[in-house]
């Protein structure tokens, strides 16, 4: 008993020293030492208070392009290493995230950016997709600075925290890489003969383990095919964070049919017009708004209409005070325009004459969410974008 003991405390010096020869320098990375700056030319990115010294663009862009380096790096070697006890696998695995998740998190939000970095895409209800680093492949609907505007920002913030979780779940198992890979994600279009093959698995208990071999070689027959089809809400997603986050532009309401309707529970717009005077007027009211947390489901009603829930929490900061809210976002999709968009707060649904149980007062409940929306749309100018 004391030998095995003994004999942990010794496996336990060792993966410490791992995690901190193998992994310190790239932790450097993700230190604020040294990206402070004081004044002087370049561009420079607030801190998370918004105020005092900045960071050089230059040198966050730098800090980025090395940890991407080194991670894939670290990535490529490790994940061809072996440790064969499953439990100091997941021992080593679970002591470099309890320390690079983190850090690189709190990195990304204070120098990458303030919108969300992940979501999640359900097309069907057997199918999830992790779609990660969503606002980096569209540079044009941040709010706020990050470490290049407007120039492809995907080069330099390349992972998410949850592609890195999921690289180091690939550490220690002797896998083969040619070269480091960004992450992605298609979608997998499964023939008849892979679903009854499946079946079968499963009616004569056959564990995953042994089932993945037949799988993979179904799938080089070319019984599987991967179809990277693009969901309806990969084009609309980025302009509805526009919209949310006070920086739309007259682009982002192009995703609009021109008879479209938006409602939530304060008023209810009729009209591309009328759908941009509601969401230019939020940055009239609040200081800063945006959405900082969501998953999206998107589901097909038919070929060409299809239903996308985006279920998020939204941040409004009025008068110094940040507010926070919870809502379900529903958008109807027919022929790749929205023609309906409602915001349900609390995830509750909106109160009207069919909603609730007395018919006269979901109709005055109608009525003076019109009359808002008639009163912002003419202090909005009628729907008349911005000059700047």
């Amino acid at each position: 008993m004391m030998g095995l003991q003994r004999h942990r405390r010794v496996v336990q010096q060792h993966a410490n020293q791992y995690k901190r020869n193998g992994w310190s320098k790239i932790l450097q990375c993700l230190s604020t030492q040294g990206l402070t700056s004081s004044g002087g030319g370049g561009s420079a990115v607030p801190g998370e208070g918004g105020s005092g010294s900045g960071a050089s663009r230059g040198l966050i862009k730098d800090r980025f392009k090395t940890f991407n380096a080194q991670f894939e790096e670290l990535h490529q070697k490790q994940s061809q290493w072996t440790v064969p006890d499953t439990e100091l696998r997941e021992s080593l695995r679970l002591a470099v995230a309890e320390v690079l998740l983190p850090a690189y998190r709190s990195f990304i939000k204070r120098f990458g950016c303030r919108c969300p970095t992940t979501i999640k895409i359900v097309r069907n209800p057997h199918l999830i997709v992790s779609w990660s680093s969503y606002l980096y492949n569209f540079p044009h609907f941040v709010a706020g600075p990050r470490p290049e505007s407007g120039k492809n920002p995907q080069k330099y913030i390349r992972y998410s925290a949850e592609d890195l979780e999921r690289m180091l779940g690939e550490f220690f198992e002797g896998k083969t890489f040619n070269e480091p890979r960004r992450p992605y994600f298609p979608t997998l279009s499964i023939t008849k003969s892979c679903l009854i093959s499946k079946k079968i698995a499963m009616e004569n208990n056959i564990s995953p383990k042994d089932k993945e071999d037949e799988t993979r070689e179904c799938c080089s027959k070319e019984s599987c095919e991967y179809k990277p089809t693009k969901p309806v809400s990969d084009d609309i997603i980025p302009h509805i964070l526009n919209l949310y986050g006070s920086c739309a532009t007259p682009r982002d309401f192009e995703i609009y049919a021109s008879n479209a309707s938006f409602e939530d529970p304060l008023m209810c717009a009729q009209g591309v017009k009328q759908i941009k005077s509601a969401f230019y007027s939020l940055s009239k009211i609040f200081s800063e708004s945006r959405i900082v947390e969501y998953s999206v489901k998107e589901n097909a009603m038919s070929p060409k209409k299809q239903e996308i829930l985006i279920d998020n929490k939204q941040n409004y900061k009025f008068l110094g005070k940040s507010i926070d809210m919870i809502s379900l976002i529903k958008l109807y999709v027919e022929d790749g325009k929205v023609v309906r968009h409602e915001d349900w707060w609390d995830k509750k649904p909106l109160r009207n004459r069919e909603t609730i149980g007395f018919p006269l007062a979901g109709r005055f409940m109608e009525t003076l969410r019109r009359g808002s929306m008639l009163a912002t749309h003419a202090m909005m100018g009628f729907g008349k974008d911005p000059t700047n």
